[in-house]
């Protein structure tokens, strides 16, 4: 059986004595790890999941995406979730981009139960959490692959490698090291003494048993049954300079944490053979997989994946810096999970944590999700349209003092004043909708504010004569309901302008006004701006 074949081989002396001559230096050993951290005790159903962003960029909008699920997962199944830094491509890493993925996991209420925290602190008793902080861990398991015969050294340069696949391409065979190309999977313990001995750098490649032309079932929480070939490739599990690479440490730390479900983009489907058998050798029956597909966006006529390096919206930031409110962006996150988030959406519902997300919709969109601004932004209108002008106001204000700082320094002068025009016609069965963003609020109500208004130019002896003709306190105080305020400004149009039209009068008023052509309701004007302010600008 395979069982007694592993006994055998982990039994075997020559097998001890490489995985020594490998890992000379290693004080603790698999078992030792494995004692440290010890089966979870959860109720029944709950599920352990792990984010595991990698610090080479700030957090991508996909990763958020994919967040967002696990999140879902574990507050449905009351399980944990883990937040795992995958810093092992240290010549890639971006100075900051830790802080910057941890800010906004914490900033859209992902904030992981182990893990590293935005404070710095550590949670969890199955750390280290960062993948640079567990080479112990890694070298242990390590030694253990070695030990059972599953991994050996290999000493060929990166030169010797380029001629194999060249040999490869010209003989039109799948590139990697399999079958015969694996040509130091055979190498004797004295070979490999003497190339130690002479200091020759090797990586560890796993042994692979596989036969890529048998087929295995692999059935996929997201993409159902899936039926691919076995892996046969010894890739490797160690470079030279002892680092794991992603496919062994990411299974190493899924099980020292003890993860059950791991919920990824969809690109690791290709390797899901290797992690498989890197889970049987290891002994133990690997997790659930659900692979996600990715966030796409409209490149003229065609379709393509969302990228990081290509698009300024594949980071997280960037709907920060543009002022999107956190649920707006979380709300259409869910949208592209599952597009009937929409029929909740529709009918007034604004809780999300009220939103239960259908696992099972999701299993429907075999494209993957299209990225839409039109309906981000409809969405966020309709969160900023449904919070008080006083949340309003501490959210802009917030936003401006962090990307706008010119419109900070105008709107803070006078909270009172700036919650009042942030009020017109907010608390209405249809309230307002122009600030689709805080982006966007300069433009769009900058202009109740002396130091950002701009004059339009309508006739100077027209703006005259309105100057005179609204001095009455009347139009201002809120003494007037809508209907009778309309009349009052018929009857003063009708003497100013007698040959136009009223609602060319009143788009000249506006414009005198406000300096715009679009603007809300003028009687809701009016009052907010105050006689003083109107008729300074009329003068």
């Amino acid at each position: 059986s395979r069982f007694a074949a592993a006994l055998l081989c982990y039994n075997n002396p020559m097998n001890k004595e490489l995985a020594d001559l490998l890992f000379p230096n290693l004080v603790k050993f698999r078992k030792d790890f494995e004692a440290m951290y010890p089966k979870r005790d959860l109720p029944a159903g709950a599920e352990v999941l792990r984010v595991a962003p990698s610090p080479t960029g700030n957090l991508h909008t996909g990763g958020l995406y994919v967040g967002l699920v696990n999140k879902c997962i574990r507050d449905k199944t009351k399980g944990i979730l883990i937040c795992r830094i995958e810093d092992t491509d240290k010549v890639r890493e971006v100075p900051g981009a830790r802080d910057n993925i941890l800010k906004y996991f914490n900033y859209y209420d992902m904030t992981a139960d182990e893990g590293p925290q935005i404070d710095g602190s550590v949670k969890g008793a199955y750390g280290p959490y960062v993948q640079s902080e567990r080479r112990d861990i890694y070298q242990a398991f390590a030694y253990d692959f070695v030990l059972s015969g599953y991994a050996y050294p290999d000493f060929r340069t990166e030169d010797e490698l380029m001629i194999m696949r060249e040999r490869q391409t010209e003989n039109k065979v799948r590139p990697g090291v399999y079958n015969e190309y694996a040509s130091h999977v055979e190498m004797s313990l004295d070979e490999i003494r003497n190339k130690l001995s002479k200091g020759e750098q090797w990586v560890l490649r796993l042994k692979s048993d596989g036969d890529f032309g048998k087929k295995i079932v692999f059935v996929d929480e997201m993409m159902g049954e899936l039926s691919l070939s076995e892996n046969d490739e010894h890739f490797v599990i160690l470079k030279s300079d002892g680092i794991p690479t992603y496919h062994f440490a990411n299974v190493v730390d899924d099980y020292t944490m003890g993860v059950t479900y791991v919920v990824r983009a969809n690109e690791w489907v290709a390797s899901i053979t290797k992690h498989l058998e890197l889970w049987n050798k290891i002994g133990r029956v690997p997790p659930k997989y659900a692979h996600l597909m990715p966030i796409n966006k409209q490149d003229g006529v065609g379709v393509r994946k969302l990228s990081k390096r290509k698009d300024s919206e594949a980071s997280v930031e960037y709907y920060d810096n543009n002022g999107y409110p956190k649920e707006a962006l979380l709300a259409y996150l869910y949208r592209l999970a599952n597009p009937a988030f929409d029929d909740w959406w529709q009918i007034g519902n604004r809780d999300l944590n009220k939103y239960e997300l259908d696992l099972n919709a999701m299993k429907r969109n075999s494209r993957g999700p299209l990225l839409d601004f039109k309906k981000l932004d409809d969405i966020s209108s309709d969160v900023i349209a449904s919070k008080s002008a006083s949340v309003v106001a501490d959210e802009l204000l917030s936003w401006s003092l962090k990307y706008d700082t010119e419109f900070y320094n105008v709107i803070s002068k006078d909270r009172k004043y700036l919650e009042q025009v942030l009020n017109i016609e907010r608390q209405t069965e249809n309230p307002r909708k122009d600030i689709v963003r805080y982006g966007v609020a300069r433009e769009q109500i900058g202009y109740f504010f002396d130091d950002m208004y701009v004059p339009a130019s309508i006739d100077s002896n027209l703006k005259s004569k309105m100057c005179v003709a609204l001095q009455d306190e009347a139009l201002y105080n809120n003494s007037l309901n809508l209907d009778d305020w309309i009349l009052r400004i018929k009857d003063i149009a009708a003497n100013v302008a007698p040959d136009i039209k009223f609602g060319a009068f009143m788009m000249e008023l506006r414009k005198g006004i406000t300096g715009k052509e679009r603007t809300p309701n003028m009687y809701y004007l009016f009052e907010v701006l105050g006689r003083e302010r109107i008729l300074k600008r009329l003068a």
